[in-house]
């Protein structure tokens, strides 16, 4: 006996490969226990566009447009929203890049015929690259050997790697070794936490004392202090307006949560803005 499931059209994104088809009532089963292999993907991955054509420019007269993109029957699909009309954009095995007007619809019908064209054009293009690009990741995270390990073990049926047994800390050396391991962890983690306590800090000084370019903080008897600072071309900041600083931005802020700061290096208030953990 064979059984052949009615199959939706392609490039109609209505959740899934195959269309609904009436049935019998279903039977209570049991099914199998399936092992979860979970991919460990970490880090960065660099997106190029070297390679992309130059993005056409959308039509002036029409409104910006919302982008998302999904995956149907394993494909991935773009989907560009103007007026709260949807255009899809797909790749077709046969006919290269299409979208709802292939299938005889047109959401954008009422648009100018020009602004039309212009803007099927930028969707192509804007699909183009973001298909090219949840590939490109894909190639990318399959590169890393941790990936390639689980992806071999669950092709194969075999059981995911375990995890990686805790440390012996009742032996000297490994206690030894795990403390300054984790020391260093710790460190690195009060340094983000404090960078990111003086992105605060820099935004107030931009907006309430825009002269001030870069500055150096100690600690004073009434706690956060500036010692000095300057404008963009060097010149030394009057201590009036340093004073002022000190009580508006620093003078309630918590010693500890800048501490890291306080080695006399000179903070420059645009690289304190734009710092980000793990940049």
């Amino acid at each position: 006996m064979t059984f052949t499931p009615a199959r939706q059209p392609e490039g109609i994104p209505t959740g899934g490969q195959f269309a609904a088809a009436a049935h019998s009532d279903a039977v209570a089963s049991l099914q199998p226990t399936h092992t979860i292999y979970t991919a460990p993907l970490t880090g960065t991955i660099e997106l190029k566009t070297a390679s992309f054509d130059t993005l056409p420019e959308w039509p002036a007269d029409l409104p910006e447009p919302e982008v998302s993109f999904d995956f149907s029957g394993g494909k991935c699909e773009t989907y560009v929203t103007v007026d709260n009309q949807v255009m899809t954009f797909w790749e077709s095995d046969s006919d290269g890049i299409i979208n709802n007007t292939y299938n005889g619809e047109n959401p954008w019908e009422e648009f100018d015929e020009e602004d039309q064209e212009k803007a099927l054009e930028w969707g192509k293009q804007v699909h183009r690259r973001i298909d090219s690009s949840t590939y490109g990741i894909m190639i990318e995270a399959c590169t890393k050997t941790d990936m390639r390990d689980i992806i071999l073990a669950q092709g194969l049926g075999k059981d995911p790697a375990p995890e990686p047994a805790a440390p012996d800390l009742t032996s000297t050396p490994v206690r030894d070794a795990y403390l300054l391991e984790a020391e260093a962890r710790l460190a690195q983690a009060v340094q983000e936490i404090q960078g990111v306590y003086m992105i605060g800090a820099a935004q107030e000084l931009r907006k309430d004392f825009p002269a001030i370019d870069s500055f150096e903080l100690t600690a004073g008897g009434k706690g956060l202090e500036i010692a000095a600072a300057w404008d963009a071309d060097g010149n030394e900041i009057d201590r009036s307006t340093v004073q002022a600083a000190d009580r508006e931005v620093f003078r309630y802020r918590n010693e500890d949560d800048f501490n890291t700061f306080l080695d006399g290096r000179t903070i420059t208030v645009e690289e304190a803005i734009s710092f980000r953990p793990g940049a």
